[in-house]
C-alpha cells in the first residue's frame, strides 16, 4: 500500500486450498483493509471467528468451485451461513478440475473486482 497507487476499496485476496484457507483466515482477521476473497476449491475454516458483516468495513465474497470438488457440499453449506450473516457471495463452479476461469469467469471476476467500492 506504501509502494504502489492502489484502490484501498478493491484490495482482494486470492488462493486455491490452503491458500485459500489462509486467505480466509487472513481477510477475517483484516477487514479494515481486505475487501474481497476469491477462495478457489476450499471452504471456510471451520474455527474461523465469523462476525455478520459490517458495512463499514465490507467483506464480499467471490469463490471458485470446480466441478468435481469433493469439497463441494462443505463449500456451499459455508457460503450459505455467510449470506445468512449478510456477507455478499458468488459462487462460480468451473468445469475446469483446477478451478480455471474461462473468458466469461474472467470478465465475471473483473466485474465483481470492479463494484467493490460500491455503498
Amino acid at each position: 500500500i506504501r509502494s504502489y497507487n492502489i484502490d484501498p476499496a478493491r484490495v482482494v485476496i486470492q488462493g486455491r486450498g490452503a491458500g485459500g484457507a489462509i486467505g480466509y483466515l487472513a481477510a477475517f482477521a483484516h477487514r479494515d483493509i481486505i475487501r474481497g476473497i476469491v477462495p478457489i476449491d476450499v471452504a471456510v475454516p471451520r474455527r474461523t471467528t465469523l462476525k455478520p458483516n459490517d458495512p463499514v468495513e465490507r467483506l464480499s465474497i467471490f469463490s471458485i468451485t470446480p466441478a468435481p470438488s469433493r469439497l463441494k457440499l462443505a463449500i456451499q453449506a459455508r457460503l450459505k451461513q455467510l449470506e445468512q450473516m449478510k456477507y455478499p457471495v458468488q459462487n462460480v463452479e468451473t468445469a475446469n478440475a483446477q478451478g480455471q476461469l474461462d473468458a466469461a469467469g474472467h470478465q465475471q471476476l473483473a466485474r465483481w473486482i470492479d463494484s467493490l467500492d460500491k455503498i
